[in-house]
C-alpha cells in the first residue's frame, strides 16, 4: 500500500471511530420515586445557613436546596416563585407577599 492509501484508511477508520462514539448506548433503566441521590462535592461546608458564610460551597449547596419567593425572567424583571404576588402599600414602604 502506498503512503497515501495508507492516510486515506486511517483518516476513514478515524471518522468511523468518532461516528461510534456519538452513539449513545442503550438504557434498560427507568426513572423511579424514592432512592437516595449522592452529589460529590469539592470540599465540605462550613454550615448550611447561607446568612452565617460567605463560603461559595454554602451557596452552591444552597442553590440546589433552596428556593425563593422570586425569581428573574429572561428580561432580568422579578418573577413570583413560591410566592403568588406582591402589593406595594405606603407608596412601597410595606409590601405584602402572597404565598
Amino acid at each position: 500500500m502506498t503512503t497515501r492509501r495508507l492516510s486515506r484508511l486511517g483518516s476513514i477508520l478515524v471518522l468511523i471511530a468518532c461516528a461510534l462514539w456519538l452513539v449513545p448506548a442503550p438504557s434498560d433503566a427507568q426513572p423511579r420515586k424514592g432512592g437516595i441521590l449522592r452529589v460529590a462535592l469539592i470540599g465540605e461546608p462550613p454550615t448550611l445557613d447561607p446568612h452565617s458564610t460567605t463560603a461559595v460551597i454554602t451557596r452552591e449547596i444552597g442553590i440546589n436546596m433552596l428556593e425563593t419567593l422570586f425569581t428573574l425572567d429572561a428580561k432580568y424583571q422579578p418573577v413570583p416563585l413560591l410566592a403568588e404576588g406582591a402589593e406595594a402599600l405606603d407608596g412601597a414602604k410595606r409590601y405584602v407577599i402572597r404565598l
